[in-house]
């Protein structure tokens, strides 16, 4: 069970870190072709933060690919019966609804709903959500 663990944290680890190139690659490209006060309005742009997604995901799925991470027997749950997920199914719904009530509560600003409005209205955008962001997730 430490291994799965370990390795769940791993993925988590190289998702931000994957997230981090996508972007990191988007500034470079802006402070070679932008003037510095338009930087941040480059890379704010919902074109390049959908190309940035798309090379973030691509690059994902390369390094889950080069690891062998995709295949399933590499996060088998051995002894974990039908009887185990249902009762952890059933604990999971009743905290998510805690979580987001008390989140509701606090009323935080969405700081990303804009630009998830702006990425619904790019093509690029839209593929990356509906298309390329779930396959990742599933490998």
């Amino acid at each position: 069970m430490k291994k799965l663990f370990l390795q769940l944290i791993g993925l988590v680890c190289l998702f931000f870190l994957t997230q981090g190139v996508g972007m990191a690659i988007a500034y470079m490209v802006a402070y070679l072709f932008c003037p510095q006060e338009q930087i941040t309005a480059f890379v704010e742009q919902p074109g390049v933060m959908a190309w940035m997604l798309v090379l973030s995901n691509v690059l994902m799925c390369a390094i889950l690919f080069l690891l062998r991470w995709h295949k399933a027997e590499r996060f088998r749950l051995n002894g974990i019966g039908v009887k185990d997920f249902v009762a952890t199914i059933a604990l999971m719904v009743p905290v998510i609804f805690i979580v987001n009530m008390v989140i509701e509560f606090f009323d935080p600003v969405d700081l990303i709903k804009d630009t998830i409005l702006d990425l619904a209205y790019h093509p690029i955008g839209v593929a990356t959500i509906v298309l390329i962001g779930p396959l990742t997730e599933e490998l």
